[in-house]
């Protein structure tokens, strides 16, 4: 199964947008899956639910950093300008970083998450964040085949 199907999947099972991105490269990273869904969970629906940075992209940023030594200042650099791609190419897709902006209501709020729920943007909206940021981040690791 390809790692945007995966993550699609897992998103749909209703687990959050930055697990479902985290996720599907637990195994190309030798991972485990329960550590990287406890370590991601809190950043879906834009950080803890405040409707802020896209739990989609949170994950991927995380995917980027997990291949590189974390003590290595050299690398740190090359994670940097991985995230830049990353964000330069989601943005040519999306245009926006922001959940609420993405989804046009503010997702912290009641009001937000019944529009949410009423538009069904999670199925029409979220998953397309999901399915695109692992496509990005697959890309600017060099991870297709």
């Amino acid at each position: 199964m390809e790692r945007k199907d995966m993550a699609t999947e897992v998103f749909g099972r209703g687990l959050t947008c930055s697990q479902a991105v985290a996720v599907a490269f637990a195994e190309h990273y030798g991972i485990d899956p329960d550590t990287i869904l406890k370590l991601s969970r809190g950043f879906g629906g834009g950080m803890g639910g405040m409707g802020g940075q896209c739990g989609a992209v949170s994950g991927a940023y995380m995917v980027i950093g997990m291949g590189y030594d974390p003590t290595d200042p050299v690398a740190k650099g090359k994670v940097y300008e991985k995230v830049q791609e990353f964000t330069r190419k989601f943005r040519e897709r999306h245009s926006e970083l922001n959940c609420n902006v993405l989804l046009g209501c503010d997702i912290s709020s009641a009001e937000g998450k019944a529009l949410m729920k009423e538009k069904n943007l999670r199925e029409t909206h979220c998953a397309c964040f999901v399915k695109d940021s692992v496509d990005i981040a697959e890309e600017v690791l060099g991870l297709r085949s």
